[in-house]
């Protein structure tokens, strides 16, 4: 697995630091300003970011790019250069007060360095060898933290989506739908909602049994999805209900493109089998946001369910509003 160091500060100290493992230092920028480091940072993407600047340590820079989905994985390694004479030591007190404050400014891991030049060649060497060793660590525990980050995401994929159709679950629309409701209200731009349940779906899989019904659901939301726009998401709301959340639509705009979906599935039966193919309708209620919707757009999402039940009292394989 590849792997990137980005160096910010005194390039000639961590140059001597690892000047028999020259291949290890990826990228280093002289940077001065936070905007000019984050940008160089969001630009190569590093594994571990080598900090000799502690100004943008004060500033906040290790816990601004963590909050950031491209920093979860970078390790910061603080460097700090002491002006120490060969026969003097650290006051221990104030570099573990340092090293606690950097700690707090989201550091990973601090480094106190004696300039190479004042020490033996064994100091050096060893002083180096230290370096190193931290530089593996923080490459070690980047390396896990991309892992763990995509097992986790996958993980989430799959806790989000409903396996038989591949669309998004009921979860998923939990998790969606406040978010929608809120960039709307943001905004200022219209939502519109649609239940969707499939009519007289329990015959079907009385009929046919339920490898026919899910393969009828399976090919239904395959029909749909291609009638929906590119704003549009679709969930699975329960067993035949789907929720359909149309973005940056009013109710009018929502019932055009709710009728479009109800005719694609009402005008051509589905091919199930080669010798099997099925007549499907579908019934939609659809609602609009409102001022005085919930945060959550459970509101929301009732008024359409309403207003599905009374398209399947009036008769099924109609959209109502």
């Amino acid at each position: 697995m590849t792997t990137s160091i980005l160096l910010i500060g005194n390039h000639k100290l961590l140059s001597t630091l690892t000047e028999h493992n020259a291949s290890l230092l990826s990228t280093w920028v002289e940077g001065e300003s936070m905007d000019e480091v984050i940008q160089a940072i969001k630009t190569h993407l590093p594994d571990v970011v080598i900090l000799e600047n502690s100004l943008l340590i004060d500033q906040g820079l290790c816990q601004s790019v963590k909050q950031k989905a491209y920093g979860r994985w970078i390790y910061f390694l603080a460097i700090k250069s002491q002006k120490y004479s060969s026969q003097t030591h650290p006051d221990l007190q104030a570099y573990c007060s340092e090293k606690i404050h950097f700690l707090a400014q989201g550091v990973d891991g601090y480094l106190d360095i004696i300039p190479p030049e004042i020490l033996s060649k064994n100091q050096a060497q060893a002083q180096a060898q230290l370096f190193l060793s931290h530089l593996e660590i923080g490459l070690l525990w980047s390396q896990k933290c991309k892992t763990l980050i995509q097992e986790n995401d996958y993980l989430s994929t799959i806790a989000l989506c409903d396996p038989l159709t591949e669309i998004g679950n009921r979860r998923a629309l939990d998790w969606d739908l406040p978010r929608q409701v809120y960039n709307a209200r943001k905004h200022h731009v219209p939502l519109s909602i649609a239940v969707v349940d499939i009519d007289y779906f329990k015959a079907v899989n009385d009929n046919y049994g339920h490898l026919v019904g899910d393969r009828i659901l399976q090919l239904l939301i395959t029909r749909i999805k291609h009638k929906l726009r590119p704003l549009d998401t679709i969930f699975r709301y329960g067993g035949e209900e789907f929720v359909v959340v149309f973005k940056q639509a009013n109710l009018d705009q929502g019932e055009v493109i709710a009728q479009r979906l109800r005719r694609t599935v009402a005008e051509q039966p589905f091919l199930v089998e080669p010798e099997l193919s099925l007549s499907v309708t579908i019934s939609l209620g659809i609602a609009e946001l409102k001022s005085d919707d919930d945060p959550q757009g459970r509101s929301l999402l009732q008024r359409a369910d309403e207003k599905l039940l009374l398209a399947k009292a009036r008769g099924r394989n109609q959209v109502l509003r």
